[in-house]
């Protein structure tokens, strides 16, 4: 089933790119600004009562990260980050690192990205946040800033990043399960020790598809750990 599922939709994602690819980039960076805002409308969107899907977890937190529209579920933080990158891309574009004048637009763009990050953390969807950022980081590198502005820039999202992760309850956890999953192997670690055992009776080349084993021991094997 998972396997016929996802190789109609990799011929639709393939059609879609080759389509996609046909689009000058001029164009695309000229949409920048349209597709932020469109973005920050659907994340908004996910807190709407009967448009958004939030799903509870063990955690006790609720997620906040679908818009249920028909039969389809749309996950709006993933549409950012193609919009957050082309939006990057104009902005960086025209920035002077070494004169640092700060225009109208370059801190109205600023807002946007901060904003669009914001509405993800809500969500949350730190990951998705994480990423992003990492982008920005790589971004500001290849602009050429100086390397030690950039040392002291991460240093001081260093307290930010380790109050998101401490401070809150359920990314304190998962960071705890990662560090010693046996300690929490009947609960929270379950499926993360249950995946080591299907990596090591696997081997190098896996189970062949539809042999069941998976499916016996290890819950949502298509997904995290389709490998």
């Amino acid at each position: 089933y998972y396997l016929k599922k996802q190789l109609v939709w990799g011929i639709v994602a393939i059609f879609l790119f080759l389509c996609f690819v046909q689009i000058p980039y001029q164009f695309l960076l000229k949409i920048a600004f349209p597709l932020c805002l469109v973005s920050i409308i659907l994340l908004i969107s996910v807190f709407i009562p009967g448009l958004g899907k939030s799903v509870g977890t063990s955690y006790g937190r609720n997620f906040n990260r679908w818009i249920q529209i028909g039969g389809f579920q749309i996950q709006p933080s993933e549409f950012s980050k193609i919009s957050v990158l082309l939006f990057l891309t104009t902005f960086f574009q025209n920035f002077d690192p070494k004169k640092m004048i700060w225009n109208r637009k370059q801190v109205i763009s600023v807002i946007v990205i901060f904003l669009i990050l914001v509405l993800i953390v809500i969500e949350p969807a730190f990951g998705t946040t994480v990423e992003i950022l990492t982008v920005i980081f790589f971004f500001i590198i290849i602009t050429g800033f100086p390397i030690r502005r950039i040392i002291l820039l991460f240093l001081a999202v260093l307290p930010l990043m380790f109050i998101l992760v401490t401070q809150v309850g359920y990314r304190k956890k998962r960071l705890e399960i990662w560090l010693d999953p046996y300690k929490y192997r009947f609960d929270e670690g379950h499926q993360l020790v249950t995946s080591f055992r299907a990596f090591f009776d696997g081997g190098s080349f896996g189970t062949p598809i539809g042999s069941g084993y998976a499916h016996r021991y290890l819950a949502y094997s298509h997904t995290d750990f389709v490998l």
